[in-house]
């Protein structure tokens, strides 16, 4: 995550952007970049979305192009009408998408029990071999429940009348994260079928947001349902404050360890956050942590590579960044920053909270052609303020 300078541009530079999947406090990890490592010299996708077709309550848009099209859904009404929209509007997506991640969880599970190789944690393959995976599930979403809101859970029941698939399935899809306290390889592993059909935005108590998703979980990352700030809005929400925003984490009843950003492009503020069940730790350029000769203090700039404790990542993402200090823009972000650190793998997001721009950028695809990971791959940009101002 990156701050820079007076109130031009406050940017969150996704260095996967593990202000969502990094781990605070974890143990130190020992990768680094390649020192080969080449920038991102794509084109940018700039054209603006081109309505595809629309149902009750929704809006389908497709921006992009080739195989880096990705689409906007507008939703709008009650939780359920939303679920129900979205299902109706996206329902083979959702039916490959459910059914495939399923799959996937069974085999690895399955891979785990007999001891083969596989990504899971001990923690969770001792839950599911004492009680199996769906009561460990069950058991989860029971926990969780107290501290989820009901809509939700009404959301996923219209997916579930809209598509035909199981109610319980997509809960338990929904679970996943929270039962295995996933970070980075839980949940951006690359042979994951998690085939990116992001942003989808939801008008949500009259206010716009925008959320990251792939279809049909809805909400970016299903890392901690025991989060009442769980939905991670993408942050460009134009009407609460910076102080809101640290007010709500700080009261959160939380569970999973994270490192998370947040920014206000009307104050140019922006903190980086250590999260976790004991603590939320807010951090500025001035007091930035942890202090290492691999993660220098950088004035105007707050920054994570990879990990709280990953001094290859965060060694190269300072050096980058210092090198563009006085002129971070999401163009040379793209092209050196997260190119260069090789950070992002399954998704980036980059947003200009000042001026409302997002631009974002996925992994490849299975039926795709060209480079894996989204750090090497083409942007789309996105106008944040013309879709909010969509007419519903």
């Amino acid at each position: 995550m990156a701050r820079y300078n007076g109130g031009a541009i406050v940017m969150a530079v996704v260095v996967a952007v593990v202000a969502l999947v990094g781990v605070a406090r974890a143990a130190e990890c020992h990768g680094s970049p390649k020192p080969d490592a080449q920038p991102n010299l794509n084109a940018i996708y700039d054209s603006a979305p081109v309505l595809v077709r629309q149902v009750a309550n929704a809006k389908l848009y497709r921006v992009g192009g080739g195989n880096d099209t990705i689409n906007v859904v507008h939703l709008w009404g009650t939780p359920y009408e939303k679920g129900f929209a979205h299902g109706t509007l996206m329902q083979d997506d959702a039916k490959d998408f459910i059914n495939a991640v399923w799959a996937y969880l069974e085999l690895q599970v399955e891979q785990a029990l007999n001891g083969s190789i596989h990504t899971l944690k001990p923690g969770f393959i001792e839950m599911v071999a004492n009680y199996g995976l769906e009561v460990a599930l069950d058991l989860t979403l029971d926990l969780t429940r107290p501290f989820t809101g009901q809509y939700f859970f009404e959301e996923m029941k219209g997916m579930a009348d809209a598509t035909g698939l199981s109610y319980s399935r997509i809960e338990y899809i929904h679970m996943i994260g929270e039962l295995t306290q996933g970070d980075c390889s839980i949940s951006t592993r690359y042979d994951m079928p998690f085939l990116p059909a992001p942003p989808h935005f939801s008008r949500r108590y009259s206010v716009p947001l925008c959320f990251f998703v792939f279809l049909p979980l809805f909400y970016f990352f299903p890392l901690s349902l025991s989060l009442s700030l769980s939905r991670f809005p993408c942050p460009l929400h134009q009407r609460a404050t910076i102080e809101d925003a640290r007010q709500r984490i700080a009261d959160a009843p939380r569970t999973c360890n994270l490192i998370l950003g947040v920014g206000d492009g009307k104050s140019s503020e922006f903190n980086g956050i250590e999260y976790s069940y004991s603590v939320a730790r807010f951090f500025t350029d001035t007091d930035n942590e942890p202090v290492a000769d691999w993660h220098p203090r950088i004035n105007d700039i707050v920054y994570y590579g990879m990990d709280w404790l990953c001094p290859g990542y965060n060694q190269v993402l300072g050096e980058q960044l210092q090198k563009h200090h006085g002129n971070i823009t999401a163009e040379n972000t793209i092209r050196d920053i997260t190119a260069i650190t090789q950070t992002g793998d399954l998704h980036i997001a980059i947003y200009d909270l000042e001026h409302q721009i997002l631009h974002t950028a996925n992994a490849r695809r299975d039926s795709a052609d060209g480079p894996n990971y989204a750090y090497q791959r083409p942007f789309v940009k996105l106008d944040m303020k013309a879709l909010f101002e969509v007419t519903l």
